[in-house]
């Protein structure tokens, strides 16, 4: 009876040898790639650095379980329920934004890439260089 079970589960595994190599039918189990909330490594206040007059200035504000985002111009972005997925260097946020302003409001995809000293965030209507503040947001 265990070791029906235990086939059952896919915990014994057997092995075929053809032509010296071996191979093993186990099935392979896989967590979800998407994870609740937003990661821990972005959750910090990140804006665009310098200046100048023709200089437009982007923000994003990580939480726990969402994120804000603002540019110039344009109504801030408050995204709850996130979801995110880490790709190589680039962290894919998904969640669904409340109308407010101009803004229709509605599930939104943001992505966020580390490149050296700054990140690179691309979604909707933004595509800027940010760099993190210094402290830490909870």
């Amino acid at each position: 009876m265990k070791i029906k079970s235990a086939l059952s589960l896919g915990l014994i595994s057997f092995g075929l040898s053809v032509g010296g190599f071996t191979y093993i039918n186990n099935p392979r189990v896989e967590a979800s790639v998407w994870h609740k909330g937003t990661p821990k490594v972005l959750r910090y206040s990140f804006i665009t650095k310098g200046g100048g007059a023709k200089m437009n200035w982007t923000s994003f504000d990580g939480y726990k379980r969402g994120f804000v985002v603002g540019h110039m111009g344009m109504p801030s972005i408050m995204v709850n329920h996130s979801k995110y997925r880490h790709v190589g260097h680039t962290y894919i946020l998904k969640g669904y934004a409340k109308k407010n302003g101009t803004y229709k409001g509605g599930n939104v995809t943001f992505k966020m890439k580390k490149s050296s000293a700054h990140y690179v965030l691309s979604g909707e209507y933004i595509h800027s260089l940010v760099y993190r503040q210094s402290e830490r947001i909870n």
